[in-house]
Formats: structure tokens, C-alpha cells, sequence
């Protein structure tokens, strides 16, 4: 492929990724203030999906193409840039409440998938499909536990930031 042709296809995914961004936000921020769960539920559930489904779609291509490293690479580089630079940027321009109890229940929540995650480097290898079937149960009993806790969690704090998103105040990225 020509240099100038993959550099305008690369302008044209960015734009409509931008795009697409914005769309995810605007909707996670109505269904929020809809279904009165907290805007850090719906981030670490929907949103997170939704941001997922780029490398979900890299991990398929390279396993079909051979090549499953670049999908592991993938996982633990986005992983960096999430917690390093997305967060970081995040917090130096919309300084965040960290301490909250749902903040400090999901941080629980990484810290055992980082410790399941390095566990993967002394595990035999024949335990993958255990370990596969394992990870998505894990998921999905997250997932379902952050829905509870969501819907049980409306405190204070909920209440104020869920009449923001309501009234149209506030930047949902903070939120997010």
C-alpha cells in the first residue's frame, strides 16, 4: 500500500473514531441519568466494552493470521496506556475522587485480574482452555457484580452527579 493512501485511510478511521467516541459517551451518559446507576458503573462496564472492541477485533485477526503474541502484546500495551496516560491526563485536568468505596471495590477488582494475569507466566501451558473458560466466567460475575452494586450504590455522591449529567452539566469524561 502506498505511504499517502494508508495515511489518509489512517485520518478517515481516526475521524470516525472520534466520532464514535463521542456517540459512546453521549449515549453512556443518558442511559445513566435514565436508569439512575452510577456514571462509574456504566464506565466500567459499557463504556469499557464498547472501547474494547478495536483489540477484540485485533486479538481475532491475529490469532486467525498466526500471530498470538501481537494480540498479548496488544492486551498488556493498552493496558499501560490506560492506566498510565489516560488516567494520568485524565486526573492532571479533571482531578478525580479516588477514594470511594465503588473506585476502591473496583480497584480490588484489577488488582486480582493482575495478579490472575501474571499468574499466566507459571502456569503449564496445557491449562489455557481452563484458564480461558475461567476468565470470561470471572468477567461475567464482574459485570453482574457491578450492575448490583450500581443499582445498590446511589448515594450521595450518585445522586449530585446524576442531576449534572440530568441538567446536561458536567463532563462526562470525568464521570467515565
Amino acid at each position: 500500500m502506498v505511504v499517502p493512501e494508508f495515511f489518509t485511510r489512517f485520518l478517515v478511521s481516526i475521524f470516525f473514531l472520534i466520532i464514535s467516541a463521542y456517540l459512546l459517551l453521549k449515549f453512556s451518559e443518558k442511559l445513566s441519568s435514565r436508569i439512575k446507576i452510577s456514571p462509574l458503573i456504566i464506565g466500567v462496564t459499557l463504556v469499557a466494552i464498547g472501547t474494547s472492541l478495536p483489540e477484540t477485533f485485533v486479538a481475532i485477526s491475529s490469532i486467525i493470521q498466526g500471530a498470538p503474541l501481537i494480540s498479548f502484546g496488544d492486551i498488556i500495551g493498552s493496558s499501560i496506556v490506560n492506566i498510565c496516560l489516560i488516567l494520568g491526563v485524565n486526573i492532571l485536568l479533571f482531578p478525580i475522587r479516588i477514594g470511594t468505596s465503588k473506585t476502591q471495590k473496583n480497584n480490588l477488582i484489577l488488582l486480582i485480574i493482575t495478579a490472575i494475569f501474571i499468574s499466566l507466566f507459571f502456569l503449564p501451558d496445557d491449562i489455557g482452555k481452563i484458564l480461558g473458560v475461567a476468565l470470561i466466567i470471572f468477567y461475567l460475575i464482574f459485570f453482574v457484580t457491578e450492575i448490583i452494586w450500581g443499582k445498590e450504590g446511589s448515594n450521595h455522591e450518585d445522586k449530585k452527579t446524576l442531576a449534572k449529567l440530568e441538567k446536561g452539566k458536567g463532563n462526562p469524561i470525568v464521570y467515565l
